[in-house]
């Protein structure tokens, strides 16, 4: 009878030890599974984001090669076109070109003699007019520029159309980026780029035909005073 007892006491015990092992590993089981779900989802986002960054460094992303073609020279200026996508790049600037969002947008690339490049961007969403302003700043004798970015302001819709007339009178939306190379030498540093919900459309400065120079002055005038 005892015997039978303590049999049956082992029994008891070993069932109970073999239930708490069996939880313990199917609890470590279940960490473990997760734990591969967990690194398969990062490695497939890391993937995402690598290929995204791989594309954001190629001068594709920001602008069509022939958008650089050069009438007068009758050769692609990939150089400036390289130029402006680093610049992008650094700037941590969006791809008007690549933006189907609903929205209206113009940007001011320029870097005149002797200064170091800006880059203004005006949104309008909706009712609402926004100004962005990044700045290369000079860090000597660092060989890194540093970048300036002022929180976005509110610029109000008259100065929005303000812009948009003037932008219409030097006819930008019907020059395209090929037609001419009238304008002086200076006025390459300037690229404007807008955007109207899907359709994008980019002017080179030295594009500007001469009898838009009044306009241009004003715009140019209008765009540096928002620094």
């Amino acid at each position: 009878m005892k015997g039978s007892v303590a049999q049956t006491n082992v029994r008891s015990f070993n069932s109970v030890i073999f239930k708490t092992i069996s939880r313990s590993s199917m609890i470590r089981l279940g960490f473990f599974f997760c734990f591969l779900v967990f690194s398969s989802c990062s490695s497939v986002q890391n993937e995402q984001l690598l290929s995204s960054q791989a594309e954001r460094e190629k001068p594709e992303y920001y602008f069509k090669r022939d958008m650089w073609h050069s009438s007068c020279r009758h050769t692609h200026d990939t150089l400036w076109m390289r130029d402006v996508s680093e610049r992008f790049i650094r700037f941590d600037e969006t791809s008007l070109m690549r933006d189907t969002a609903d929205y209206e947008a113009f940007r001011f690339t320029y870097q005149e003699s002797r200064r170091l490049p800006v880059v203004i961007r005006l949104e309008k969403r909706g009712d609402e007019c926004l100004l962005f302003v990044k700045k290369e700043i000079d860090d000597w004798p660092s060989t890194i520029a540093e970048i300036e970015e002022y929180p976005p302001a509110s610029i109000g819709v008259s100065k929005w159309n303000e812009v948009s007339a003037l932008l219409d009178s030097i006819e930008f939306w019907t020059t395209m980026p090929t037609d001419s190379c009238e304008a002086p030498y200076d006025y390459n540093s300037w690229l404007i780029e807008g955007k109207k919900d899907t359709h994008y459309h980019l002017m080179h400065g030295d594009n500007l035909k001469q009898v838009n120079y009044p306009d241009w002055w004003k715009l140019t005038a209008l765009i540096k005073g928002f620094e």
